[in-house]
Order: structure tokens, then sequence, then C-alpha cells
């Protein structure tokens, strides 16, 4: 359990390294014109909104649930 874990937090370290760096390479979601998503691995999105000086992370979604019940605005 441990070593899962600590692969998905280097995954996602990784991942929020990149979205630092460069932060419009990840596809926007198609309801909204601010919310860009990045898929973690095949069971976790992040998504995240760029303002001129951060970068908000809004939250991890388990792809696996209803993806009704995730709301982003």
């Amino acid at each position: 359990m441990v070593k899962k874990v600590v692969k998905f937090l280097k995954i996602l370290d990784n991942k929020l390294f990149n979205i630092k760096q460069f932060p419009l390479s990840s596809p926007k979601l198609e309801e909204t014109k601010d919310i860009h998503y990045c898929v973690i691995n095949k069971q976790i999105n992040l998504y995240y909104r760029i303002y001129e000086l951060e970068i908000e992370v809004i939250t991890l979604f388990d792809n696996r649930g209803n993806s009704n019940t995730l709301k982003i605005k």
C-alpha cells in the first residue's frame, strides 16, 4: 500500500511540475473556458485554473465515479 501511495505521489508531483512549466499544454473542459484537466492516471484527473501569477488546483477527481457529481464553475 505504501509503495502505491509513493508511486502516485511521484506521478502527481511530476504532473504538477509539468503544469507549472507549461500550464496551457493540458486541454480545457468543453463546458468551461478557463478550466484545464490533466490525466494523472486512468482513474484520476486533476482540474486546474490559470490566473496571471498562479495556478489554482481545483480538485482531483476519481473517474470511476459518476462524472455528473463533478460540478466545476
